[in-house]
């Protein structure tokens, strides 16, 4: 199973890492659509040792709560917050540097499936525009993901047309290791390819503007065809990047909240 363009574009956006910086204090509001349907406004703080991430009601969550993360980044691991907004109540938890929880078990990948390729190339336009106070480039990306022999994974193409500013407007932690966003590929039913990723072209940087077009094989619904195509089109904005001093308490637990092992909001999932 692939994850949804909106996830993607979420994960997409949220799941970089670490490089060098003098960047201010930042906020991003990101909207983010799928086929043209309103879907979520998600607000990013970040400073040079933190960062609070806030999704909008009905976003990955139950019962319309809204949702906080808070990071505090340490030289050896960060701490890590969760707040209901809502509920009044957060969880915590020590995590290395790539965000996996302190003390959680972790074993090495077992591939059961068979391969699957991803061909990633970038070209650059040569099309610029100034986007809040920078200089934006207009890139276009195209994705192939094609699985070998015994892959658990369906076939797609995806083109991007995306508008990007370079990443030294962000803070160290928040860029990404190689210049290049991170691969997300979900699998089901205890199946996991192999993934090989093949990139060419020109690196990308933060991206302001960003629409995908997917086509996606799936499992047809009748049984005298085996795959049907699925098109989807997402689209991903930044509304508001303001390079101001953020208030410290953004980035606190508010006396008032409630430590939890788990969120209420969680167990009602089971």
């Amino acid at each position: 199973m692939t994850l949804s363009p909106l996830a993607l574009a979420s994960i997409f956006f949220l799941l970089l890492s670490a490089v060098s910086a003098t960047a201010a204090d930042l906020k991003i509001v990101t909207r983010q659509s799928v086929n043209g349907r309103d879907s979520d406004t998600s607000i990013q703080y970040l400073s040079s040792s933190r960062s609070r991430f806030e999704s909008g009601k009905g976003v990955d969550n139950i019962a319309g709560h809204r949702i906080a993360s808070i990071v505090r980044y340490g030289d050896a691991t960060n701490r890590n917050f969760t707040l209901d907004l809502d509920a009044r109540e957060y969880t915590a938890y020590e995590s290395d540097k790539r965000g996996i929880q302190l003390g959680a078990n972790s074993w090495p990948a077992k591939y059961t499936g068979g391969q699957l390729d991803i061909w990633i190339e970038s070209t650059d336009t040569g099309e610029q525009q100034e986007m809040f106070g920078h200089t934006a480039r207009h890139i276009m990306t195209k994705e192939r993901r094609v699985p070998g022999p015994g892959a658990c994974s369906t076939g797609s193409e995806a083109e991007t047309d995306g508008w990007y500013i370079d990443y030294s407007v962000l803070p160290e932690w928040r860029r990404p290791t190689h210049g290049m966003f991170n691969i997300v590929v979900g699998f089901s039913g205890g199946c996991r390819d192999k993934i090989e990723v093949h990139r060419s072209g020109v690196e990308l940087g933060f991206p302001l503007k960003v629409t995908t077009i997917q086509t996606q094989q799936v499992h047809a619904q009748h049984p005298d065809t085996t795959r049907e195509l699925l098109r989807t089109t997402s689209h991903l904005e930044v509304i508001e990047f303001s390079e101001t001093p953020l208030d410290p308490a953004l980035f606190e637990v508010p006396a008032d909240f409630r430590q939890v092992k788990e969120l209420t909001m969680n167990q009602n999932k089971r």
